[in-house]
């Protein structure tokens, strides 16, 4: 079982599109998977087709046992794990309530870690945990960092991609450092939202390339009207236009990321 945080606290780099098509493109192979939503806008949510301001009880409730009453259990995060409607891909929503969450986390013994023990309990049911963090470096993305086992970093192909990806390696030096989660690794680089006809975007990935080798994914993502379409329509990129570039790129991203665990694709 490997939990992996997608994250970059850069926003508009492609974090939530990666994470629900990245995970529905793993489920497909028959892995079982679950999405969580640590970013209070619920778009992983509506993604899937949820609708989260209209659901009872989401991640917010679980990692902060809210109410008592219904969540104060070994097993919290169990009431907030829905099922979508593609096989062996769960999911846990969240929405603006999460907005409250770090200021409220703020005042917890082990605030860093309320992620991870929610998460521990109901793991060995999954292969991956994909985490889809806010754009922010705050306490939900700290929380992200301390449970995960490794992060995957989508940079858009644009002049500023270097820069943001420098900050987020110093936080995550810091979090290995000050012993939040020491065994944090760094699973790699993903190009988003590319346009190789652009001297630009080549320019950027070769620039990625070049500082870090191999931890660079060979596939990137490119740019695709269906990616930007489908989370309006509450579909995964293989439910709105499987024969879409959109969908070749992620299905390559999925044989590549099991490829580098040494998995079956």
């Amino acid at each position: 079982m490997t939990i992996c945080a997608v994250i970059n606290q850069k926003g508009g780099v492609g974090k939530t599109t990666m994470t629900v098509n990245l995970a529905a493109a793993l489920a497909q192979k028959g892995y079982s998977i679950l999405a969580v939503d640590l970013d209070p806008q619920g778009n992983l949510g509506a993604h899937l087709g949820f609708l989260p301001d209209e659901l009872e009880w989401t991640l917010y409730n679980a990692l902060l046992r809210r109410p008592v009453s219904q969540f104060d259990s070994e097993r919290p995060l169990e009431q907030v794990i829905y099922e979508t409607d593609i096989p062996n891909l769960h999911a846990v929503p969240s929405n603006l309530e999460l907005s409250s969450a770090e200021i409220e986390m703020a005042g917890i013994m082990g605030r860093e870690a309320l992620l991870r023990e929610i998460l521990t309990p109901v793991s060995s049911h999954y292969d991956f945990i994909l985490i889809d963090c806010p754009p922010s470096l705050g306490l939900l993305s700290t929380n992200a960092l301390a449970a995960a086992d490794e992060v995957l970093i989508p940079f858009q192909t644009e002049f500023f991609a270097l820069k943001a990806i420098t900050q987020l390696l110093d936080v995550i030096s810091l979090i290995k450092k000050r012993g939040i989660n020491p065994k944090l690794e760094i699973g790699g680089f993903v190009g988003t939202l590319a346009d190789m006809r652009k001297n630009l975007h080549r320019e950027v990935i070769h620039s990625v390339q070049e500082r870090f080798g191999k931890q660079v994914f060979e596939t990137f993502i490119r740019h695709n009207v269906a990616l930007a379409e489908s989370p309006s329509h509450g579909e995964t990129i293989f439910q709105h236009s499987s024969k879409s570039k959109g969908a070749t790129d992620y299905q390559s991203l999925a044989d590549e990321f099991l490829m580098r665990k040494g998995m079956k694709v």
